[in-house]
C-alpha cells in the first residue's frame, strides 16, 4: 500500500513537470498572439524569457494551491526555490537583454508593433479631450502613426 502511495506521489510530480513544460511552450506561443501575419514571426530569446517569467510563478502557485497532491515538503521547497531563481533570472535577462543583439531586439518588437494593426483601429478622440491641447495632439499623433504603420 505504501509503495502504491509513493508511486502516485511520483506521478504527481511528473505531471507537474509536464504541466510546467507545456505551460512554458504555450506561453511562448501566446507571445505571438498579436502578430499580423505569420511571416513576421521570429523566434527570439525575449519571448523565451517572457514565457519563463510567466511560467515560474505558475509552478509556485501550483505547489501551494495543490499541496495535498505534493506532500514531499523537501522536494516542494527545492522546486519553489528553483522556480524563484528561474523567475529572477528570466526577469534579469529581460531587463539586461542578455544574449540579445540589435537585430534580434528589433525583431522581438515586431509583434508588439503589429498589435496596433490587429487591434481595433483607429481609436476615437473623446470630445472632452479635444479641449486639452496636449491630449488631442498626442491622440492625433497616435492615429497618424497607426495609419502609417498599418497601411497595406
Amino acid at each position: 500500500m505504501q509503495e502504491q502511495n509513493k508511486n502516485r506521489e511520483k506521478m504527481h510530480y511528473r505531471k507537474l513537470a509536464i504541466m510546467t513544460a507545456l505551460s512554458f511552450i504555450s506561453m511562448y506561443i501566446l507571445m505571438y498572439s498579436m502578430v499580423n501575419s505569420i511571416d513576421t514571426v521570429y523566434n527570439n530569446a525575449n519571448q523565451a524569457y517572457m514565457a519563463g517569467v510567466m511560467t515560474a510563478p505558475m509552478v509556485i502557485i501550483g505547489i501551494l494551491v495543490m499541496s495535498s497532491m505534493y506532500t514531499d515538503k523537501r522536494l516542494n521547497l527545492i522546486i519553489m526555490i528553483v522556480s524563484v531563481i528561474a523567475l529572477l533570472l528570466f526577469f534579469f535577462f529581460i531587463r539586461q537583454q542578455t544574449a540579445i543583439g540589435d537585430t534580434q531586439f528589433l525583431r522581438s518588437m515586431i509583434p508588439h508593433q503589429q498589435s496596433l494593426c490587429v487591434s481595433k483601429p483607429p481609436f476615437k478622440i473623446p470630445r472632452s479631450k479635444l479641449c486639452v491641447p496636449r491630449s488631442s495632439r498626442v491622440s492625433r499623433k497616435r492615429l497618424i502613426r497607426w495609419r502609417l504603420y498599418c497601411r497595406d
